[in-house]
């Protein structure tokens, strides 16, 4: 959209900020020419040399906030600039020329320009309310609102960088204050939280002028309850039936039944899928109810704790009063889902900071987004290298190795492999899952990259200062962050994944239609596309995000996913140019290593049997490297040749015992000069 000329022409002015004798075109070009000044003077501060196409665009992004702020435009319009271009710093940019030129404060109304900024960090707001002070606004228009714990000494101690922030503390405090500040800076769950907009939008009795919103939009919060918890759950409540109080029997009996409920509309749907969907509620409840039966569930005497059934089945009284609905034969198990709009349609005059819009099918299913007209093809990544190795990148197939003997995770052997081959003067970046019970992913590898002789305390001298030279970050960190742009080197240790149900609840409540048509091809293509996204946000952390002339710096990125499913084809977009090679890897197979395997599985089965039926009868032991380097199977992957030998024995009068393959009657009595073997124990009284 060009929003620039046509509206600026054809709509009125709403005269915030403006005094009798200003024309509202002059002051419009006023605005945007002195912010364009400050912001392409900071980027060069920077060291980042703006090229004319994102000269451009950045004149474009400022002009928007421009034309919703003074100029009438009302909507909500997506900014799909790369990370790196000078998103953030546009925002810094424009509010300190509204400050420089008075428009904040209107002499004949005493109030005007105004501007709620939401992010997605705590701690990107603090670092943008420092930057917006540094920049020359004074402390008294910028508000900051958190729940975080704030200390002094804690804070100057992580902004001197002699230690990180503790969870759940600030760098700045909150301000109470923050209705009489022009500028107000918020986490998106503050708007989405109980009268979020209704509290915040709103400066001296007017709403504000302007929200920019830093990330993705999505205006509903979405609740999917998968089919098979739902009936765990039921199952789990007659087991912790026993303990015994009014409260907890009252809970149980409601769920008992709602539970039911979902079941029935679960069968129907599944027995008839070209059934029109429906909506449904549970039984009537009234908030004490609910608040009543969650203590009874999850505290108090007899309560269950903090489980996740618990966790669940409170989460079903949260929304039981809601409409709902069934999605049945979805893959990977249908359930219920439901929404709530958290950002409300009438909070129009808002721009959107978003990198993943042109990916990020979810974002671009609310039709009250619009997109900008922004070039796509403004940054070059061509000196970014992508290595691919195609293999599962999901949660259980990290779970599945993490949870392995020491030195048996694949996965770790892997990114061992790849860090001694990066020299020691570039630092590595590497995403994992967060924990989840006694797995700690983060620590589970830290042990394995040291037991490989891999110094994880290592520091990387960049731009003058020494950096680690391993860092990590889990899954939910991938946004915001600038911090690790000094990595060159970015390593995925899986992709974050949503579920089918999730996703299918998430469509409805982005589209606003609980009873909207879902198909599997549709939620399969949103899956794909949220990964994309997730993986782009992740290595944008890294030096990609730094550009010289439209040229992002170098750097290479490791990644596990499938190739059928076209991660490559969606980064491309947001990535032009970006080179693309296949990762081969040495310890995890690929999927068409498995087939090449798998294919040749039955030749060398064959192999290993005649190999042990030619075997004098004197000879009742060989060691498998042995029998690999007479065969001539030096090459054979470990796994194809441990497949092939347990194959190959089966049957047969040989057995594998560890890395030796010995002959049945040895291996159960021993050769007949008498010789047990180590872990063979006389019984008792012998």
């Amino acid at each position: 959209m060009d929003c620039n000329q046509s509206n600026r022409l054809n709509s009125k002015p709403k005269g915030d900020g403006t005094s009798p004798s200003d024309n509202p075109s002059e002051l419009t070009d006023r605005l945007n020419s002195l912010a364009a000044d400050i912001l392409l003077s900071d980027l060069r501060r920077f060291g980042n040399e703006p090229s004319q196409e994102q000269e451009a665009a950045l004149r474009l992004v400022l002009s928007t906030y421009t034309d919703i702020a003074l100029n009438g435009v009302e909507g909500r319009f997506a900014v799909p600039l790369n990370t790196g271009l000078g998103k953030t710093r546009s925002v810094v940019a424009w509010l300190t020329a509204v400050n420089r030129l008075g428009l904040d404060h209107s002499p004949t109304e005493g109030v005007g320009v105004s501007v709620m900024v939401s992010a997605g960090k705590v701690e990107a707001l603090c670092q943008l309310k420092r930057d917006l002070i540094d920049a020359g606004i004074p402390e008294r228009k910028v508000g900051l609102v958190h729940s975080y714990k704030h200390n002094t000494e804690t804070a100057e101690a992580y902004l001197c960088g002699n230690s990180g922030l503790p969870s759940g503390y600030a760098s700045e405090p909150c301000n109470e204050d923050y209705t009489d500040r022009p500028f107000l800076l918020l986490t998106h769950q503050m708007i989405k939280g109980k009268s979020g907009v209704a509290r915040f939008n709103v400066h001296r009795e007017r709403p504000r002028s302007l929200v920019i919103w830093d990330e993705s939009l999505l205006s509903s919060d979405t609740f999917a309850f998968e089919d098979d918890r739902v009936r765990a759950s039921r199952a789990w409540l007659q087991e912790m039936d026993r303990v015994k109080s009014p409260e907890r029997d009252e809970a149980l009996e409601y769920l008992r039944t709602a539970c039911e409920t979902i079941r029935k509309e679960m069968s129907q749907q599944q027995a008839d899928p070209e059934r029109k969907p429906r909506s449904f509620k549970l039984g009537s409840l009234s908030g004490e109810d609910i608040e009543k039966y969650k203590s009874a569930l999850v505290g108090g005497q007899g309560g269950f704790g903090s489980g996740e059934q618990a966790e669940l089945l409170c989460d079903l009284l949260d929304v039981s009063q809601d409409e709902l609905r069934v999605l049945a034969n979805v893959e990977q198990g249908g359930g219920v889902i439901t929404f709530r709009v958290s950002v409300p349609r009438e909070l129009r005059n808002i721009v959107v900071l978003d990198a993943s819009f042109p990916i990020r099918e979810l974002a671009q299913l609310d039709p009250s987004i619009k997109q900008i007209d922004i070039p796509s093809n403004i940054v070059s990544y061509e000196t970014v290298t992508v290595y691919q190795l195609d293999y599962p990148s999901g949660r259980n197939t990290m779970e599945k190795e993490f949870s392995k003997k020491r030195g048996q995770n694949k996965v770790s052997r892997e990114v061992i492999e790849v860090l001694k081959s990066i020299p020691e003067s570039e630092a590595v970046l590497i995403f994992t899952f967060k924990g989840r019970g006694r797995l700690d992913y983060r620590k589970l590898l830290e042990r394995d990259l040291e037991s490989a002789g891999i110094d994880i305390e290592a520091t990387v001298e960049a731009n003058g200062v020494l950096r680690p030279r391993v860092n990590f970050l889990s899954w939910g960190q991938e946004t915001s962050l600038n911090a690790y742009s000094f990595c060159s080197n970015v390593i995925l240790c899986g992709i974050l994944q949503r579920s089918h149900i999730d996703i299918g609840g998430a469509i409805v409540g982005q589209t606003g239609d609980l009873l909207r048509p879902v198909t599997n091809s549709e939620i399969r293509e949103v899956v794909q596309s949220e990964i994309a996204h997730a993986a782009y946000q992740a290595l944008s952390r890294g030096s990609s995000r730094v550009l010289r002339t439209g040229q992002a710096s170098p750097m290479k990125v490791w990644l596990l996913h499938p190739f059928k499913e076209n991660l490559r084809g969606r980064l491309e977009v947001v990535l032009p140019g970006v080179r693309w090679t296949e990762w081969k890897g040495k310890h995890l197979l690929s999927k068409s290593a498995q087939r090449k395997a798998t294919e040749k599985t039955p030749r060398v089965v064959q192999t290993i049997r005649s190999y042990l039926d030619s075997l004098p009868s004197a000879v009742t032991s060989v060691s498998t490297r042995k029998m690999k380097a007479e065969l001539g199977l030096v090459d054979c992957s470990s796994d194809t040749f441990s497949r092939s030998l347990k194959r190959a024995v089966e049957g047969s009068d040989w057995t594998l015992c560890g890395r030796t393959v010995v002959k049945t009657f040895v291996h159960f009595f021993g050769p007949a000069t008498g010789y047990h073997r180590p872990d063979f124990r006389e019984p008792s009284g012998s």
